[in-house]
């Protein structure tokens, strides 16, 4: 979704170029991810994640607490599909081993052609999930996993963003077309509100927040991500509230440069509705009063919300600018949200 202080952007070919320019993403995925309302590079850029994972640290097999998700790395002992005893099932099994301890990679849904890649004995490879032991052995369901390449290790650790699920496109699918669309885009990604005032507040500039927003800084914090509080979505939401501000703002700048009525107000009106009434307004109600009928008497239109306690004597007050709109030949409308207090 396009923050509002981010609409201008839609005005920008480069942007409103199709997902399909990106690699890796032909007419069939296209069509996958219109289901979200993904079409174009500027939807993909904002398409935020909705939680993290921490794949920073590489352990040990037999180092790792059961129920935990971790990341691990070893090679293909052995692999290949077989029939589960319970049921007839069919499941990928793919076991790898590093110099401490064996693990098994288990798959109940699998596209065999996918998994096919990394049955290869010997081949490196890392895997992240929750490890589990079942009868002596430890076991990882559907995990992700890659290969292990040395030269990229380094950018392979790090905290992974999780995005809200395409139905059949992984993770690492949406992962690659957001850093293709960040990589040809962010240039284009012109900040709709001044440096001025992000500098002053300590927040980031936009593309900078939206890259980091999708591939955070190495030293993040996990709870800080996972709580949306860095200061990259902090810039986001900032965005999101300064734009409806902003609209308030213009809004309340419009409506005060249009000419209002000018009412004719007597100068005994207070004291002469007051006599109908069998108590003596308070001092709050007074001045309540003396606000709303400058306010009738200006060229300016009003616009004010009058707040106070159960009881308090609101009504008595509209009734007031009630009397002096009518006075002034004009209709009035009250409105109430229950039947008591409309009888």
């Amino acid at each position: 979704m396009i923050i509002p202080s981010a609409n201008h952007l839609t005005k920008i070919p480069e942007l409103n170029r199709p997902v399909t320019s990106l690699k890796g993403i032909g007419a069939k995925r296209a069509e996958l991810l219109e289901q979200k309302g993904l079409h174009t590079l500027l939807d993909i850029i904002f398409f935020i994640p909705i939680r993290y994972e921490d794949r920073s640290r590489l352990l040990y097999i037999n180092e790792v607490v059961g129920g935990t998700a971790v990341l691990v790395r070893g090679n293909v002992v052995s692999a290949g599909g077989e029939r589960s005893l319970r049921g007839g099932r069919r499941l990928f099994r793919i076991i790898i081993s590093d110099e401490t301890a064996e693990l098994e990679l288990l798959w109940f849904h699998y596209k065999k052609a996918h998994l096919s890649r990394f049955a290869l004995p010997g081949l490196e490879l890392m895997a992240y999930g929750s490890i589990q032991m079942n009868r002596g052995k430890r076991q990882m369901i559907h995990p992700d996993i890659t290969t292990v390449n040395k030269e990229k290790e380094n950018e392979t650790l790090g905290f992974c963003p999780v995005y809200r699920g395409v139905k059949g496109l992984s993770g690492r699918v949406l992962r690659s077309a957001i850093s293709q669309a960040l990589d040809q885009c962010q240039e284009a990604l012109v900040d709709g509100i001044p440096p001025e005032i992000t500098s002053r507040l300590g927040l980031p500039m936009l593309g900078e927040a939206i890259r980091r927003v999708h591939f955070p800084v190495e030293g993040s914090s996990i709870d800080l991500l996972n709580q949306f509080k860095t200061k990259y979505h902090q810039r986001l939401t900032f965005d999101r509230f300064f734009g409806v501000m902003l609209n308030i703002a213009l809004r309340k700048k419009s409506r005060e440069e249009r000419a209002g009525l000018v009412f004719s107000i007597p100068e005994d009106l207070p004291r002469s509705v007051e006599k109908h009434f069998p108590f003596s307004l308070t001092s709050d109600q007074n001045r309540a009063i003396h606000e709303i009928l400058s306010d009738l008497a200006g060229d300016k239109p009003m616009n004010r919300l009058l707040q106070g306690d159960v009881g308090c004597g609101k009504t008595v007050v509209a009734a007031v600018a009630s009397y002096a709109t009518v006075l002034n030949h004009w209709q009035v409308a009250i409105m109430v949200p229950t039947l008591v207090l409309a009888q």
